[in-house]
């Protein structure tokens, strides 16, 4: 798996602010990978592939 971690969290920064994914819970695609997000109150669980990432807020 190759990405780029800056982008991602450009990304998912705008993804925080989008009425589409006002749920807690949500999954998108970005650079050809199905990530599955958990919104925290301090941070994000991004579940990509086997490995989970925490992304604060």
């Amino acid at each position: 798996m190759q990405i780029d971690f800056n982008a991602l969290a450009n990304f998912v920064e705008v993804l925080d602010c989008n009425a589409e994914y006002e749920d807690d819970t949500f999954a998108f695609d970005f650079a050809g990978e199905r990530i599955y997000c958990e919104r925290k109150r301090r941070h994000f669980n991004l579940h990509i592939g086997s490995e989970v990432l925490q992304m604060p807020r």
